[in-house]
């Protein structure tokens, strides 16, 4: 609760040593499955955070090596809940939070909670932020390797024929049949 706000922020989280991310997301205790407004809030907070500090500390050099959510979600289990007085849902299902002031409220809330146990944690806080540069610098190989494979496949654009059958190179009928 802050401000004056009637919405209620709990927030766990915990990264492990797998690659993949676990977010569930509740309001007024209903599971979002899709998310929502509070988990992008959730990832404002967490992303500055990570870079902020990162550059702060010399993990980064500059703000063109920023980590994305991607790079910061990699590992990450946690749990973001809200308690709203008049929540908005995008479809009927109650899938999907769609209120603007849950994403400021909780990012307003959690980030100076995560700031304070980075601080207070420094080793915790490089674990961390090692784990997410190891994320990004896997994102960027796997896309130069996309590119790689992209721009090799316009080279060729007609794939290679087996056995004695050949490409047609002539636009002359005579030659070619």
């Amino acid at each position: 609760d802050k401000s004056g706000s009637k919405i209620t922020v709990q927030v766990a989280l915990q990264y492990t040593s797998t690659f993949q991310p676990r977010i569930t997301t509740y309001t007024n205790n209903i599971v979002t499955i899709e998310g929502g407004t509070h988990e992008q809030g959730f990832f404002d907070a967490l992303s500055r955070l990570i870079n902020s500090y990162a550059l702060k500390n010399g993990l980064i050099k500059s703000e063109n090596e920023r980590l994305n959510k991607e790079d910061t979600s990699k590992g990450l289990v946690a749990i973001v809940s809200v308690k709203h007085p008049d929540p908005i849902f995008e479809g009927q299902t109650k899938g999907k939070l769609n209120n603007k002031d849950a994403r400021t409220a909780v990012r307003e809330i959690l980030a100076p909670v995560l700031e304070r146990y980075f601080d207070e944690n420094p080793i915790d806080a490089r674990e961390i932020i090692n784990k997410c540069l190891q994320s990004r610098k896997s994102r960027l190989a796997a896309e130069a390797a996309a590119k790689a494979v992209q721009a090799n496949m316009g080279n060729n654009s007609i794939a290679s024929l087996p056995g004695k059958l050949a490409n047609c190179t002539s636009k002359n009928a005579e030659i070619c049949e």
